[in-house]
């Protein structure tokens, strides 16, 4: 067979069994030939991750920056979440949440960091990163002071709770949470 790394993008995509709206939407990122191979050695990292046709169309289509970002800051998310998650974990996880390739370097560490100091727990926290990543997508400073600002307002017990049930209120200002609704929950 065929060396697979020596196949252009499109026969790459083919051999991997890729269908063919597949490629041709993979395909139409990538306008010229740097475009091509650089799209080709994500897509080989993605596979060495463990992340089959379908999930792949899903981190491309739903993580735009995906297609831009720099290889690297692909890699050292996608590492650290490795060290991190078991396998069908991390696949899980960026199913739901592919944009954790692509944040910000050091996010994912500090938010990680963050929550440790809130769930004590490892397998809630894990828990927590499979269902809400996108938890791990927001600037640490932003999470911080969203915490402070709940725990300030004496829902600390809630916090876990709060993070599971209710992660829209991370979208709202802090004037616009409804303090007591989340006290009842």
């Amino acid at each position: 067979m065929q060396d697979l790394d020596k196949l252009n993008l499109e026969e790459y995509l083919n051999k991997l069994g890729f269908d063919e709206d597949t490629t041709e939407m993979i395909m139409s990122y990538s306008v010229n030939d740097i475009d091509k191979e650089v799209l080709h050695e994500k897509i080989k990292y993605l596979i060495s991750l463990g992340l089959d046709p379908r999930r792949i169309r899903i981190v491309i289509e739903e993580d735009m920056t995906f297609v831009t970002e720099e290889m690297a800051v692909i890699v050292k998310n996608g590492e650290f979440l490795k060290g991190y998650l078991n396998p069908e974990e991390l696949l899980d996880t960026l199913e739901v949440t592919p944009e954790l390739l692509t944040v910000k370097e050091g996010y994912i560490e500090e938010n990680i960091r963050l929550l440790n100091l809130i769930v004590t727990d490892k397998e809630v926290l894990k828990m927590l990163i499979l269902d809400r990543g996108e938890l791990l997508t927001f600037k640490p400073k932003y999470l911080s002071e969203k915490l402070s600002y709940l725990i300030e307002k004496g829902l600390k017990d809630k916090l876990i709770k709060i993070l599971i049930e209710e992660i829209e209120i991370f979208d709202l200002d802090n004037d616009e949470i409804d303090l007591d609704y989340l006290r009842k929950i």
